[in-house]
């Protein structure tokens, strides 16, 4: 597995593992028909635009077979943030390959990007009841921030978003492993 920098021509690979990952995890979650009606074609449109960017900081992990996940960070986008925290805005893998390390191995290098940027801290937004990212989540050490979640709707539906923060190096990282 190669962790690189995405490319403007792999917009169309991000769509469709963003896509597919939605309806997989989402499933309980969110609409049958909001999921069945998301549109890879329009988010490739997306995807190309944001890959393009030089601001945008999007790692993709690819395989023989093509990409198989990717990850984007950057600055913390929250108002409270404060300086030196960094921020996962989207973390995605095919479901296909769910449980093969794919993940890990995005965060590992992201990780290590953030830490460049002198990134303390990273926090990131998860759909409440996704459990399967949760999990995934508080094995690399992020926690759930009480008092954090936000309730918006998406596809028709009310939903919660819960912030997960980490601590980037220090002994404070090295008490949560």
């Amino acid at each position: 597995m190669r962790i690189r920098p995405a490319r403007d021509a792999d917009a169309l690979e991000v769509a469709r593992i963003h896509v597919h990952a939605w309806q997989a995890a989402y499933a309980e979650i969110l609409a049958d028909d909001y999921l069945e009606n998301l549109s890879i074609k329009e988010k490739a449109a997306y995807w190309e635009r944001v890959i393009h960017q030089s601001h945008a900081k999007i790692l993709v992990a690819e395989s023989p077979d093509g990409i198989q996940g990717w990850i984007v960070y950057g600055p913390a986008r929250d108002p409270d943030a404060l300086p030196g925290t960094g921020e996962i805005h989207a973390f995605y893998v095919c479901p296909k390959c769910w449980g093969q390390g794919i993940g890990h191995e995005l965060w590992q290098e992201c990780r290590s990007r953030l830490v460049a940027l002198r990134c303390k801290e990273v926090t990131l937004w998860l759909l409440e009841g996704n459990q399967r990212a949760a999990r995934f989540y508080e094995s690399l050490g992020f926690a759930y921030e009480f008092g954090s979640r936000q309730i918006f709707r998406l596809g028709g539906r009310e939903v919660a978003e819960l912030r997960y923060r980490k601590c980037l190096g220090g002994p404070e990282e090295d008490l949560v492993r």
